[in-house]
């Protein structure tokens, strides 16, 4: 039996914007390195084996869609116990939250035990204490970002110490 790994899907940025919320989010969060790169979030991470997630269905979905541009510009705090994870969204997502939902169906994996917004991490576990600071720095920047989709991405990490990587990309229809 293969090991279980972890994996979500998602949507990769470009490499000018990726390097630059990248290290917008190495600068909020005081790290020389990230768990993962910047990426738009769809089916947030869940564990499968390689001869249960079906790569096959990914790129058939994928080739089945359209490119559509969406827009994130929106600054939102998704609040935890200890801590607050700072994110740009869209605002019109329902492009985005349709085509979500449309995925996690074809894909098979269903998330809903708890609300789930595709969203652009900006900065992960701030402490309250700095949240107002870190709030005023990102809000200084007027962020926004237009994003053409034209693939998916499945991103993998092998242990819970390692890091997410991109395992395959899966175009859209051209």
């Amino acid at each position: 039996m293969l090991a279980k790994q972890n994996y979500f899907l998602g949507i990769s940025l470009p490499k000018k914007e990726s390097e630059l919320f990248s290290n917008l989010r190495k600068d909020l969060e005081n790290r020389e390195e990230l768990s993962s790169p910047p990426h738009i979030t769809l089916i947030p991470p869940f564990a499968s084996t390689e001869d249960i997630f079906n790569y096959d269905y990914l790129f058939h979905f994928s080739q089945k869609q359209k490119p559509f541009l969406i827009k994130f510009s929106v600054l939102e705090v998704f609040r935890h116990q200890k801590y607050a994870t700072l994110v740009l969204t869209s605002p019109n997502p329902e492009k985005l939250l349709s085509f979500q939902k449309e995925l996690s169906l074809y894909v098979g994996i269903n998330n809903e035990k708890r609300p789930y917004k595709p969203h652009l991490t900006l900065a992960n576990k701030v402490s309250y204490e700095v949240l107002n600071k870190k709030i005023k720095i990102v809000e200084q920047l007027h962020l926004s970002l237009d994003l053409k989709v034209s693939s998916l991405v499945l991103f993998y990490k092998e242990s819970s110490r390692s890091v997410w990587v991109p395992k395959i990309t899966a175009p859209f229809m051209v």
